[in-house]
């Protein structure tokens, strides 16, 4: 047999294995043998390529190339900004409870697992985290709450100050930036020194689900990319995607963002500005 009709006949076998197991996981509707073909030809590019996704919540998804490896990168941390654009970024199953709107005086969420807070300063409306029977309050800072599921282990502050305060001790805590306190034996023990590893773990890999084009626009602000500022116009503000970010130049999201919301955007000086 001449070794050219050997590697056809060799190409052929590989194709109708791989046609038959996605035919068995039920991945291909039947077709002609040639378009099949094709659809798994495709397939296979894609599972080769690595994807960052970009969903449009109308009823249908839609999805856009990847700029990084998933394989490579950490799990997503899920991202929640609040009523008052304080922004919460949850660790790996940790939950939030929260209210549609926090009341006049003051402002409670209720934490199971660990986070990262971002708050928004108002000093005539407190910020609470109760986790467990530990209290955690704060004026307006960046930081992050560490447990064990229900239970308070440790808080470092990036930015601002907080007040910690645990029935069992009796009296608070106040750390401020730089600074973390853990929960240990019953005592808060104060000590200098934060790991940055530790806050950008929150930030490196963020997804959103079904938030509004401002409120992720916020986020995004907030992480300074590169000294771009995003905007977006009242007529696209609202417009609710899921949205997994993953560290990629700031003009490459607008492209993303702007291709997957049917919008455009525009580029003045360092702003970047969505508009119908």
């Amino acid at each position: 047999m001449k070794q050219q009709e050997f590697d056809r006949n060799r190409t052929d076998d590989a194709w109708k294995k791989l046609y038959k197991r996605l035919e068995e996981d039920e991945l291909l509707q039947t077709k002609p043998a040639r378009q099949t073909y094709w659809r798994a030809a495709v397939l296979l590019a894609m599972v080769a390529l690595a994807t960052l996704t970009l969903y449009v919540s109308t009823g249908k998804e839609q999805s856009l190339p990847a700029l990084t490896s998933q394989q490579t990168e950490p799990a997503p941390i899920q991202t929640t900004v609040l009523e008052d654009n304080s922004i919460v970024y949850l660790d790996q199953e940790a939950s939030l409870q929260y209210p549609d709107s926090f009341d006049k005086d003051v402002r409670e969420v209720i934490l199971k697992g660990s986070a990262m807070f971002d708050v928004t300063g108002n000093p005539e409306q407190p910020f609470r985290i109760k986790i467990g029977a530990v209290q955690v309050e704060v004026l307006g800072t960046t930081f992050y709450i560490r447990s064990n599921g229900t239970n308070f282990t440790e808080a470092g502050v990036k930015s601002g100050r907080i007040k910690v305060t645990v029935p069992e001790i009796g009296y608070p805590v106040y750390i401020g930036q730089g600074e973390k306190v853990v929960l240990q034996d019953k005592q808060l023990h104060v000590s200098n020194g934060i790991d940055e590893g530790t806050t950008d773990h929150y930030t490196r890999r963020l997804h959103f689900k079904d938030v509004a084009l401002g409120r992720v626009l916020h986020v995004l602000n907030r992480l300074n990319q590169e000294g771009f500022h995003f905007e977006a116009t009242p007529e696209t503000e609202n417009r609710r995607l899921t949205f997994t970010y993953s560290t990629n130049p700031a003009e490459t999201l607008a492209e993303l963002i702007s291709t997957a919301l049917g919008i455009r955007y525009r580029k003045e000086g360092s702003t970047l500005i969505f508009t119908e």
